[in-house]
């Protein structure tokens, strides 16, 4: 394993899956709606957009990919930590769902403390 400090997002998300990977099918699922939302209302998004570090419609396109990564392999990723981790974390995706990540841990009650400190450490 690399040491830390040298491990790309895609290789800490790798290890996040392994480390926790009772917590992927759940997040998952949360990704998943938070994706089919922006997909289904994507005015409405762009309308209410206040984020200078991304235009509106590069998020909206980013949450079609995602549902679409989700649809084809969402099934097979709890167990699968390099398909997780590749689709997800790859490019532009790694955003969303560092985002996605982050809304589900902040929202979640019965998330175990430990997740939380890893997402925060990790992401």
């Amino acid at each position: 394993m690399k040491p830390f400090d040298e491990m790309n997002i895609v290789d800490r998300a790798k290890l996040f899956a392994d480390l926790f990977p009772s917590i992927i099918p759940a997040f998952l699922t949360s990704q998943k709606k938070a994706a089919q939302e922006i997909c289904d209302n994507p005015a409405a998004v762009i309308a209410n957009w206040h984020n200078d570090k991304f235009p509106a419609s590069l998020w909206v396109g980013t949450a079609e990919k995602i549902l679409d990564i989700l649809k084809r392999y969402e099934k097979k990723m709890p167990g699968h930590s390099s398909l997780f981790a590749d689709q997800l974390f790859d490019g532009i995706n790694s955003f969303f769902t560092i985002d996605c990540l982050q809304q589900f841990i902040k929202l979640g009650s019965d998330i175990p403390f430990s997740v939380k400190r890893a997402v925060d450490f990790f992401f």
